[in-house]
C-alpha cells in the first residue's frame, strides 16, 4: 500500500483529568493510485516513543468508508491517551 498515506491534520482536546485526556483527531488519507479502496476497520496505536514500546493511547473505527483513486478523504476519530503514562 505505498500508493496510500495517512497524515494527522488537527488534533482537538476535549478534556483532560489525572487518568485520561481525550482527543479529536482529524486525519487525511491520501490514495494516489488508480485504484479506488474500503477502509472497513481502522486501529490507531499511539506509543509515547519511536521504539513503540510504551503504548498511551488507543482508538478504533469501524464502520468502514471509501476512499476514491487520486484522491484524499478526511475522518476523524476519538483517542484516549492514558495521562499518567506522559509522566
Amino acid at each position: 500500500m505505498q500508493d496510500i498515506k495517512i497524515e494527522i491534520n488537527k488534533i482537538t482536546m476535549q478534556n483532560v483529568n489525572i487518568n485520561n485526556m481525550n482527543l479529536d483527531v482529524n486525519f487525511k488519507l491520501y490514495n494516489q493510485s488508480a485504484m479506488q479502496c474500503e477502509i472497513k476497520k481502522l486501529d490507531i496505536q499511539v506509543y509515547q516513543q519511536s521504539d513503540y514500546k510504551e503504548l498511551i493511547g488507543t482508538s478504533v473505527l469501524e464502520g468502514g468508508f471509501i476512499v476514491n483513486s487520486k484522491s484524499f478523504t478526511e475522518f476523524q476519530s476519538q483517542l484516549e491517551v492514558k495521562t499518567l503514562k506522559l509522566v
